[in-house]
């Protein structure tokens, strides 16, 4: 019998995620590129991790940071059928960190742009804004340099923003 490509879910919460997607997320080949398998069981999504290595890097601008956002959200899309089911940052950053049916990983969170409540933060230190405007489109604020939404410095994409 070959092997299964797809891991099995891990806990009742995996149960959970499953049930809540609809369509079944895509049945993937975990075996190989851009996947590589962890010991604890989840599996990195290596192209989006590389890319999101420069989120905040101080060669870009903050649109730039929206648009690695974006491309790694619809990374999960591709593969789950919607976005992160999410009402707030940090629970956008657990689904993006593993918590999700197949234990995918596009951000882990240690990584310098997730603060310690466990939020994406922009250059300046304040997290991210996530609006979900349905289950297949989502937009991505900045408060800019001030650190307050609602002013003139916000940076917002949408999905029809290049």
């Amino acid at each position: 019998r070959p092997p299964r490509s797809t891991p099995k879910p891990s806990s009742a919460a995996s149960d959970v995620y499953k049930r809540q997607l609809h369509p079944a997320p895509l049945p993937l080949d975990f075996s190989s590129a851009p996947f590589e398998r962890q010991q604890d069981g989840t599996i990195h999504k290596r192209d989006v991790m590389e890319m999101l290595q420069d989120l905040n890097s101080p060669e870009w601008e903050t649109v730039s940071d929206l648009q690695l956002l974006r491309k790694a959200i619809s990374v999960y899309r591709q593969i789950f059928w919607q976005n992160p089911i999410a009402g707030e940052n940090r629970e956008v950053v657990e689904a993006l960190s593993g918590k999700n049916p197949y234990r995918l990983i596009f951000i882990t969170p240690d990584h310098p742009s997730v603060n310690g409540d466990g939020a994406l933060t922009d250059r300046w230190g304040s997290p991210f804004r996530f609006h979900p405007i349905s289950g297949s489109l989502m937009e991505i604020s900045s408060c800019g340099p001030d650190a307050i939404f609602g002013t003139p410095d916000d940076i917002t994409l949408g999905e029809d923003d290049s």
